[in-house]
């Protein structure tokens, strides 16, 4: 520790944390000791105070009063990046674990929650795709369109520290999630709320790490289709395993589950209806997966594309690197196959019918990607290209990749591209005002040998020494 109290030990603080949680608002109490002022060359630091305050906090975990404990998982969680600097992860891991399966209901709910955030492998919203191929700026999408859709309440949204956990310990959180999933509250309720928390938390770590929580799979299916409060994060957790491995899950389960959401209704299982309607699409919907089942000479591409398009529908620079990874490998093994879909996309764009308003900026920037593997296969795309320079109504993204485009097959076979399309550049750059596109101009012009000194100094623009040289001249100064 730093400054003038580093001299305390967090156990002299224990007292002081524990009055704080058993307090009616612990989280907001806990916040108060935030430092207020910060110092501008210090912005990064955190207080000193904080930092004995949460490791005194996680002693809390499996305090013999029951709303200490349960307070601790929840301040722990609330506070994870400050965890993650002052804290032994392996530790706390295996203090939120004895607490998920101790008897107190309230205490183990909390901690299957924190255990969800700390171990989640879930990827942000803006590497997850649209699951429908919604346009994601209609009113409601942003929520509706999210695997979470109306369960979003103590969910990680983000990955957690897995990767800085101990496998022992990884493995013995997850036996006691499982092991917790057929849990009541007591033997004749009728509530699930620890099985309902341990089910999600199985599904964030699932996400992008299902072989970890692959025994909870036979479980699960077990509590399938009884009727209570579990089943919507039940099925949460199944079809987050089966986003990446769709072979750990039932091979039914994505039409069981479309028909149900086709087919249910609002009522006492809208959790269920909701997860189902997003469910069926996320089983098989991992970019590595469809990478996959994409190379397959025998598969059909062109449902794998439409779902590696869902990545591509949000604003630029949209979608995984995952997903224009997956791309790339397809192209390298069917070109022609994909080359097809490709091109009637590319028509759907130049009609004036994309899919979203900004998907044509990312279909633009993996034409360009894939030209760098090979522009030869592009043929059929390439020779369009004067169409994409016909106007200027798309934006600055659009005609910036597609310039880079052009410039990599250039670099690769300059006779690849239509014998005319420098002066269609130059063309369109003489009624062009955004200055990234400009200089996307003068580097294609240049890689073909059409830049000539006076477009090249049109497109770089008055130079500040020369501005200042116009100033000093003008009468005015």
């Amino acid at each position: 520790m730093t400054g003038g109290i580093a001299h305390i030990n967090k156990k002299e603080f224990t007292p002081l944390v524990e009055a704080v949680l058993e307090s009616d608002d612990p989280k907001g109490t806990f916040d108060d000791y935030r430092e207020k002022n910060w110092n501008i060359d210090k912005r990064h630091q955190v207080n000193s105070l904080r930092e004995i305050l949460v490791e005194a906090v996680a002693g809390c975990l499996n305090h013999d009063e029951f709303g200490i404990s349960a307070n601790a998982a929840v301040i722990l969680r609330e506070h994870m990046l400050l965890c993650s600097r002052v804290c032994d992860l392996d530790a706390l891991v295996a203090a939120l674990t004895d607490q998920v399966n101790e008897r107190r209901i309230q205490p183990a709910k909390e901690a299957a929650i924190t255990l969800a955030f700390f171990l989640s492998t879930r990827p942000p919203d803006r590497d997850l795709p649209r699951w429908d191929g919604s346009d994601p700026m209609a009113s409601t999408s942003m929520l509706e369109d999210l695997d979470q859709h109306r369960l979003i309440r103590d969910v990680p949204i983000d990955s957690g520290y897995l990767h800085r956990i101990s496998p022992a310990t990884v493995e013995s959180a997850i036996d006691a999630l499982i092991s917790n999933l057929n849990r009541k509250e007591y033997k004749r309720s009728s509530e699930w709320t620890v099985a309902r928390e341990c089910a999600k938390a199985l599904g964030a770590i699932g996400y992008q790490r299902p072989e970890l929580v692959s025994e909870a799979v036979p479980a699960i299916e077990k509590l399938l289709g009884k009727p209570d409060e579990r089943q919507g994060w039940l099925v949460y957790a199944l079809t987050s395993i089966g986003y990446t491995r769709p072979d750990l899950v039932p091979d039914d389960l994505a039409s069981r589950l479309k028909k149900y959401s086709e087919n249910g209704s609002l009522g006492p299982d809208w959790q269920l209806y909701y997860a189902a309607q997003v469910g069926h699409r996320k089983i098989g919907h991992a970019p590595i997966y469809l990478q996959e089942e994409g190379c397959d000479a025998d598969s059909d591409l062109k449902p794998v594309v439409e779902k590696l398009f869902n990545f591509m529908l949000n604003r630029f620079p949209s979608g995984p690197e995952e997903c224009i990874q997956a791309f790339v490998e397809i192209y390298r093994c069917r070109p022609d196959d994909l080359v097809s879909i490709l091109s009637d996309e590319l028509d759907l764009i130049l009609q004036g019918n994309p899919r979203t308003y900004e998907f044509p900026d990312n279909f633009m920037r993996l034409l360009s990607e894939l030209a760098g593997v090979d522009a030869a296969d592009l043929k059929p795309i390439l020779d369009r290209s004067d169409e994409i320079y016909r106007d200027h109504a798309k934006s600055h993204y659009w005609y910036e990749n597609s310039l880079e485009l052009h410039r990599r097959v250039a670099v690769q076979d300059e006779d690849l591209l239509p014998a005319n399309l420098g002066d269609t550049v130059t063309e369109f750059v003489e009624s062009e005002g955004r200055a990234s596109v400009k200089t996307g101009v003068r580097r294609f012009l240049e890689e073909i040998g059409q830049l000539d000194d006076d477009l090249e100094a049109e497109l770089q623009g008055p130079s500040i020494i020369g501005s200042i040289e116009k100033l000093v001249d003008s009468e005015e100064f």
